[in-house]
């Protein structure tokens, strides 16, 4: 199971743990819409526009791209290779969301409790640990009331 950590009371960042030990830190640069992290040697960049346009360069190559719903702010669609990867609200009245491949459910991200800075991603397929943390990462922007779309300038 992969869990994160806040690292940062004042942005985003946060340690990523598989199994309990410690695979990399995901760390912004400046605004939340905008940072990366290091996996086995690849490093990653992510970045979200004012347009709700998500990107992920995986060692300068596009790993992954998606958009935000407009209709709702917690329903966002990346395209990953071959695959659509949508994340969306379980519940109006729950932070969980839920992870969909191509149309099926195979996992949520999940806030570890009402207080905590933890959050888990739990799956019931080998979804690669680069692609959960990107998850996180989307997540904790869905979440973060302090994200304001409108202040995001063009990347």
């Amino acid at each position: 199971m992969l869990r994160t950590t806040s690292t940062s009371r004042q942005k985003i960042d946060f340690q990523v743990f598989v199994d309990d030990r410690e695979v990399t830190t995901f760390e912004t640069t400046g605004a939340p819409e905008l940072g990366g992290f290091r996996l086995d040697d690849v490093r990653y960049r992510a970045t979200r526009d004012a347009k709700g346009t998500f990107r992920v360069l995986r060692d300068g190559e596009l790993f992954c791209e998606g958009r935000q719903g407009r209709a709702g702010r917690r329903r966002v669609a990346l395209t990953v290779g071959e695959h659509e990867i949508v994340l969306r609200g379980k519940s109006p009245f729950r932070r969980t969301l839920v992870i969909e491949r191509d149309g099926v459910p195979v996992g949520e991200v999940k806030p570890q409790g009402l207080f905590s800075r933890e959050v888990a991603v739990e799956t019931a397929t080998d979804l690669p640990t680069d692609l959960q943390i990107v998850l996180v990462w989307v997540a904790i922007l869905l979440w973060d009331d302090r994200v304001d779309r409108d202040r995001i300038t063009s990347l």
